[in-house]
């Protein structure tokens, strides 16, 4: 019972002006805003978690801007993150962590149909599994949403996620691929989600081919739908993407793949004006496409860098035309573009 004349008080997170205060205390002077919004952001200002990441920080609190790279490097390897995690998930039932740890894989948002889709249980079952999560303090609804979530601590998503084993959480990346694969032809913008998914998840050639052909999609489309005044950016992403697809072909991609993966690439870097590396992409794309015997790729790797007056660079495109041209043949409007 409560004694009489006795108020209980809900004591809310701490704003990022309180995780700041607690921090410069600790340290003894203040701490950098950008590792005060780290340690808010992970913690969601509770203060037993602001606590215990001050604690496992230590001296690097007084470090300039610790990046968010810093930051998941020292708490991945903190037996105390680990127990103080492992102890708020405890009371949950098995099928609650189990779930959450689904979640995890998909992200720091979750939507609950997605969820429902990607472990195969009842939408309610799964509503009723993330609502227990939600009464834990664990999870918080997005504002504006009737109903997808996300982590209230980035701590706990990323302890859980990093306590699944390799080949489980691989799995369930592959899962959530290919449930988002299916809704992404209504929904273009789903494609980088889905390449995500597949980047982290593929092992075989199937799925390794299916993440070079999304993120081959989700590069076009970073071009395609970005705003005029974002074109820079989508350039750098598809960019991104692309490497990331030509480093999933591996040692299995043929030099005409790779070729032209390679001018793919060597095209948004051009874009995004990485100028340097549009044309080493494209000296390799060359290379490739020699050695596979295909003059449309040597071609093509000739001609994605056009009007350069840098001496070098026009010297080393003055080559691969060259090249191009000994191993044609070439439609005649190919040829004009490349003498």
């Amino acid at each position: 019972m409560t004694p009489t004349g006795v108020e209980l008080l809900a004591l809310g997170p701490l704003s990022v002006a309180g995780v700041a205060a607690y921090l410069s205390a600790a340290e003894g002077r203040a701490v950098d805003q950008a590792t005060v919004a780290q340690v808010h952001e992970r913690s969601g200002g509770n203060p037993l978690f602001v606590r215990t990441l001050a604690r496992v920080l230590g001296p690097d609190l007084g470090q300039p801007a610790l990046s968010a790279e810093d930051v998941s490097r020292r708490l991945a390897g903190s037996s105390e993150v680990r127990s103080l995690v492992a102890a708020t998930l405890r009371p949950l039932d098995g099928d609650v962590r189990e779930l959450l740890a689904i979640a995890s894989v998909l992200g720091e948002e979750i939507e609950p149909a997605l969820l429902a889709d990607v472990a195969e249980q009842p939408l309610a079952h799964v509503e009723a599994m993330l609502d227990a999560a939600d009464r834990a303090g664990l999870l918080s609804l997005v504002p504006g949403s009737a109903d997808t979530r996300r982590f209230a601590h980035a701590l706990v998503r990323e302890s859980v996620l990093a306590e699944l084993p390799g080949t489980t959480r691989r799995g369930w990346h592959v899962r959530a691929a290919t449930v988002l694969a299916a809704a992404a032809a209504e929904r273009p913008d789903l494609a980088p989600v889905v390449t995500y998914h597949w980047l982290r998840g593929a092992r075989t050639p199937e799925q390794l081919r299916l993440a070079v052909q999304w993120a081959r999609t989700a590069a076009a489309g970073a071009s395609v739908y970005a705003p005029e005044e974002a074109l820079g950016s989508a350039a750098e992403e598809a960019a991104r993407l692309l490497t990331a697809a030509l480093a999933a072909s591996g040692a299995g991609a043929t030099e005409p793949e790779r070729a032209s993966l390679l001018v793919e690439l060597a095209t948004v870097e051009y874009r995004a004006g990485a100028m340097a590396a549009s044309l080493e992409h494209c000296r390799q794309a060359s290379d490739d496409a020699e050695a596979a015997a295909r003059p449309d790729l040597l071609a093509a790797a000739a001609l994605v860098l056009r009007g350069v007056g840098h001496p070098p660079t026009a010297a080393v495109l003055a080559e691969l035309c060259d090249r191009a041209l000994r191993l044609g043949p070439h439609p005649p409007a190919t040829v004009a573009l490349l003498l």
